[in-house]
């Protein structure tokens, strides 16, 4: 088995090893109590010293990826990982191909997102019966334009489907941008792996909000660059750490989701998207604002993207339409500075030609229909109700060391357990059997993984399914906490 580690990186050779046996622990590569090599035989297997490879096991031990059985030898830790994976787990060390991939956590989720449970709260989506009905917008689009589905499109993307997202953009996120500064891509994952292929090797540095949404963090951490956590307290981004991270070697890219955080629901103030831009400008990096779901605000004045503000294309600007219209549409939007854009059409081309032109086509004629505005509407009231619920069910039944913030949009809410519990545990050894999923917040962090949060979406299900689920969830946390 290959860990991926570069000796002119400025991060100590044992924290790369460390952090790319968490990857390949937290992806499911290695199973539950899978015994793990000898400091002597991972030395001599990797080419570096003893003293490397034992400060590597301390810091997975710290960090709870492991434990040590005296006189037995090391084990991952059985806690960490899902049970119900359908990744193939590697039997041995040594694997007969090297591979690079560092972590695979947005694939693992996916197969296990797809296993049915009546009770799932880790779906941050909508549910069946709030989706919008488009199909007569989808027969009319196969009958009157047939080239759709005969055809190729180009690279950027369907001049249809930029038009109007153009007039999306300006009407929902107050952001004015034009065909040549944007990209259609094949979803906010396919972005996110263009930017890091294209822009990104292991001398770059790139910052990610802590904890994060998983597919950035894969992303990313494929590319080879140093990851460093630009950490969320208190519902806080922590510009001071940024300020300082910057005074020692700024980033190339400072990643993060502003508008309702997935996974944690904060969200940034105007003053400081201004003071960001301002910090961004200052040390010549460029912002990646990722934004799933910004138009799901409870709020009377909605914060604007980052981009809205930006006036010297330091923002790259993704918007996923997956939360609002349905994620098998699998469509979205590129926004930066025409030579960006140009640059990453080159390695789209590479990777798929283009994207789909029939949803592009359809995806255009629902964003132009009058229905969208209603639609939106729609889900910002169901959800924000789905919150109020949420919150009095939590304040009325769940254990008050319990700590969470009320998000004001956005589909999740993000709950801080005592440092003690491990919330894998909870999931798998007593929710799970009750058919109750959720998000461990632990496969979020880029580094050093918190063990003792979670993930709820409010969403998904329907009211009474979900008032059970949730009321079952306080009782097995409370039970716990004793």
């Amino acid at each position: 088995m290959f860990i991926s580690f570069d000796r002119n990186k400025k991060e100590p050779l044992y924290k790369q090893v460390a952090h790319g046996i968490t990857d390949k622990i937290l992806s499911a590569e290695f199973s539950n109590n899978m015994k793990l090599p000898s400091v002597r035989e991972l030395s001599k297997n990797l080419g570096l010293s003893h003293m490397t490879i034992v400060k590597a096991y301390e810091l997975l031990e710290k960090d709870k990826m492991i434990v040590k059985i005296h006189g037995k030898g090391i084990f991952v830790n059985s806690s960490v990982l899902c049970p119900t994976s359908n990744t193939k787990i590697i039997s041995s060390w040594y694997s007969s191909i090297e591979d690079y991939q560092p972590r695979a956590l947005t694939l693992n989720l996916l197969k296990n997102t797809l296993i049915k449970k009546k009770y799932n709260l880790s779906y941050a989506m909508l549910p069946t019966s709030l989706c919008l009905d488009v199909k007569d917008i989808f027969m009319n689009v196969l009958s009157t334009q047939p080239e759709a589905l005969m055809t190729y499109t180009e690279t950027s993307g369907d001049s249809k489907l930029k038009k109007s997202f153009i007039q999306y953009l300006s009407k929902y996120r107050s952001i004015n941008t034009n065909s040549k500064e944007m990209i259609i891509i094949s979803g906010t994952q396919q972005g996110l792996s263009l930017i890091a292929s294209v822009f990104t090797n292991s001398k770059d540095l790139i910052m990610i909000e802590s904890p994060s949404y998983t597919g950035a963090i894969d992303a990313f951490k494929s590319s080879g660059a140093v990851i460093k956590a630009l950490p969320i307290c208190n519902n806080r981004l922590s510009l001071n750490e940024l300020l300082k991270q910057c005074d020692q070697r700024p980033p190339k890219f400072v990643y993060l989701t502003p508008n309702y955080s997935n996974p944690t629901g904060y969200c940034l103030s105007k003053q400081e998207r201004l003071e960001l831009l301002n910090i961004a400008e200052s040390f010549n990096f460029h912002i990646i604002e990722d934004d799933p779901w910004g138009e799901i605000s409870f709020e009377k004045e909605p914060p604007l993207p980052i981009k809205a503000y930006d006036k010297n294309n330091r923002v790259i600007y993704i918007k996923g339409i997956s939360k609002i219209l349905g994620a098998g549409y699998r469509v979205s939007l590129l926004s930066a500075s025409e030579n960006i854009t140009n640059t990453i059409e080159k390695a789209k081309a590479c990777a798929d030609l283009g994207t789909a032109l029939l949803t592009q086509r359809l995806l255009s004629e629902v964003l132009n229909s009058p229905k969208i505005d209603t639609h939106i509407q729609n889900i910002k009231d169901f959800v924000q109700q789905r919150m109020q619920l949420t919150i009095k069910i939590l304040r009325e039944n769940l254990n008050k060391k319990v700590k969470y913030i009320v998000p004001n949009g956005g589909f999740n809410i993000w709950l801080k357990l005592p440092n003690e519990i491990n919330t894998a545990n909870i999931l798998f050894e007593c929710a799970y059997d009750k058919g109750i999923t959720f998000l461990p917040g632990a496969i979020c962090y880029p580094l050093h993984p918190h063990h003792n949060e979670i993930r709820i979406s409010v969403s998904y299900l329907n009211d009474e399914d979900y008032k059970f689920a949730i009321m079952k969830l306080c009782k097995i946390i409370n039970e716990r906490l004793k």
